[in-house]
């Protein structure tokens, strides 16, 4: 197959089909990355106009919210093509990048032939969806729903057109009933082989649930398209792309950077400042950011080279900023509450302040740790504390990103404004901040941050909607209730649910995205979460920091992978500095399930009428 397409590659090299198809690639890679943008800032203005009319105006704009659900559906898909002709969907990859050039050649058009047939289903039935759906109207937006539905088949068609690029190219980048059982042996073989090869995990799911639809036979494959549309079209969701475009621009804008400086001036004097400069910044980014990798990758582009050259190694400088980023997870804003706030019918509000104090205890432990490790090892420390001016000017300096951390929250805990729309209005200042008072962003730069924005929320948003058609069959062949009976058989005993159910989001994460495991498994835990009378706060709470440390769980977390990519270190190298850290999380983790109100006593001071 590949040399067929190679083939007839090699024969449009030349002359009017040269041109034609080099036009046509051109289109199939520019526009949607134009449309995504413009999607973005589409949701932005939206949301931010829909805040400023009611709480400015006491006026509501009925089809805002409609408007921004619409073009959220939209973004998803799209991104989601985008992310694919960049490379940029999450997968699996120890296996792939360890094997033979010839076999990874192999494995890589496997991947691409998965992702050809999930995306062929997704033209074919998402078109049949079409055709179902255009008499349907949206309420305020008078418009077909159809129209919402098409996004599927015209991703489809995009997906199927780079993948068929890609094979062509000369090199690829890296139950109760009988039939139920054929349908759960059907998925895990082939997300097993999917994953082994390198399949990104949001095609890895739409195969597998494809196969086991199949192998069910008693469901329409017409059910794909459907409850990828139901798994993203919320209007919570709408805070995803928001926080991750905020995030970049803050990111990019030169903001992390006076952070780093003022963390410096605060911890930067005792023995072992600079890995405790990594734990300060980590938090106050998390504040703005929203998205851990992102976070991973500030934190590391600055701290990683300051503690190198003060004369640390470079593999525990990797651990320290690993360590950090896997505990600022919890640190609002934070795309996994949102998410689990939507799914566990918890006010994210409520979420978000309740990850602070967890937080504050699992810096805590680490900076024991590194406290220790100074004393033990003589790391360096600044030659002389900081005088109270010079922090004052650092914290002038750093003034307005820290703005943005009081606008978000002080509009949520004030009931002035949704996260979602504290999201809007986030990514208002974060430009005004960004391009216009800090002018670290020109025009080319921003419409650069605004398509990479889209794609990478495409790609989270796309997972979730694929995880929903997964969820759906895995709950109805019962395998989340199998897994629940197997705990329950062990011990009944709360602690002993929440700290089994809790490895395994641990390990889930480190293999393949947090939101799918949580997707998958969070709806079917409910039942038991309340027969047991575990606080669904305070179990939001720790499934996002059992997510976070999965992350950079090794060999396979994804955030480990990527700051040891940034550092230049192989992972085996940092192994042995991590393993402390490592272990001083998991204790904090166990801390905070055995002392609830430690997440839940901010919510109830200071969301007393909220739903928690």
């Amino acid at each position: 197959m590949m040399a067929w397409l190679a083939s007839r590659r090699a024969g449009l090299r030349t002359g009017p089909a040269r041109r034609a198809v080099s036009h046509a690639q051109w289109i199939a890679g520019t526009l949607p990355e134009t449309i995504s943008g413009a999607l973005l800032v589409a949701v932005t203005v939206l949301l931010f106009l829909q805040t400023v009319f009611r709480y400015v105006f006491f006026v509501s704009i009925g089809w805002a919210e409609e408007g921004a659900r619409f073009c959220l559906i939209w973004l998803t898909f799209l991104g989601a093509a985008v992310s694919s002709r960049r490379g940029l969907h999450s997968r699996f990859s120890v296996l792939f990048n360890r094997s033979p050039r010839a076999v990874q050649r192999w494995m890589a058009a496997i991947t691409e032939v998965i992702t050809l047939a999930f995306a062929g289903i997704m033209v074919i039935k998402g078109w049949d969806m079409v055709q179902h759906t255009q008499y349907e109207r949206w309420i305020m937006l008078d418009v077909p729903v159809a129209y919402s539905y098409l996004a599927i088949p015209v991703s489809g068609l995009l997906i199927l057109w780079f993948a068929l690029e890609r094979l062509a190219g000369p090199a690829a980048q890296p139950a109760d009933r009988e039939s139920g059982f054929a349908a759960v042996a059907t998925l895990a073989l082939v997300a097993l082989v999917a994953v082994m090869i390198g399949t990104p995990i949001a095609f890895m799911l739409g195969a597998s649930v494809s196969s086991g639809l199949l192998a069910d036979g008693t469901t329409n494959l017409i059910l794909i398209p459907t409850k990828m549309l139901e798994g993203v079209d919320s209007f919570v969701l709408l805070a995803i792309p928001l926080f991750i475009f905020a995030g970049a621009l803050m990111d990019l804008g030169g903001i992390s950077l006076r952070i780093m400086r003022f963390a410096r001036s605060l911890v930067g004097h005792f023995n072992g400042g600079l890995p405790m400069t990594a734990v300060v910044s980590e938090m106050l980014f998390s504040g703005i950011s929203g998205s851990t990798m992102a976070d991973a990758s500030a934190i590391a582009s600055m701290d990683i080279p300051a503690m190198k050259k003060a004369g640390y190694s470079a593999e525990y400088a990797v651990s320290v900023v690993a360590a950090s980023s896997a505990m600022g997870v919890l640190i609002p804003p934070c795309i996994i509450m949102v998410v689990l706030g939507s799914l566990m019918n918890v006010s994210v509000a409520a979420l978000f302040v309740g990850g602070f104090l967890p937080a504050l205890v699992l810096a805590l432990t680490l900076f024991v740790l590194i406290g220790y490790q100074a004393r033990k090892y003589h790391f360096p420390k600044e030659a002389q504390r900081v005088s109270l001016r010079a922090i004052l000017a650092t914290l002038r300096d750093s003034g307005l990103a820290m703005g943005l951390f009081v606008l978000i929250f002080g509009g949520i805990l004030g009931g002035a404004m949704t996260p979602t729309e504290a999201a809007a209005v986030a990514v208002i200042y974060a430009f005004v901040v960004a391009v216009i008072i800090y002018r670290e962003i020109d025009l080319r730069r921003l419409w650069t941050i605004i398509v990479d924005s889209a794609a990478q929320s495409g790609m989270v948003l796309f997972i979730l909607g694929v995880a929903n058609i997964f969820s759906f069959l895995l709950s109805t062949q019962r395998v989340p209730q199998v897994t629940l009976g197997l705990i329950s058989s062990v011990s009944e005993a709360p602690w002993f649910f929440v700290v089994t159910s809790l490895l395994m989001f641990v390990v889930l994460a480190s293999f393949i995205e947090p939101l799918p495991a949580m997707i998958v498994f969070i709806p079917i835990f409910l039942p038991t979460i309340d027969k047991l009378a575990i606080d669904r706060l305070h179990y939001g709470v720790l499934v996002t920091a059992a997510t976070g440390l999965g992350m950079f769980v090794p060999p396979v977390g994804v955030g480990l992978i990527l700051v040891c990519a940034i550092a230049r270190v192989e992972m085996s190298a940092v192994l042995k500095y991590f393993l402390p850290f490592l272990v001083t999380l998991s204790i904090g983790l166990l801390i905070l399930v055995f002392f609830p109100s430690v997440t839940t006593i901010l919510p109830r001071l200071l969301l007393p009428k909220t739903r928690l």
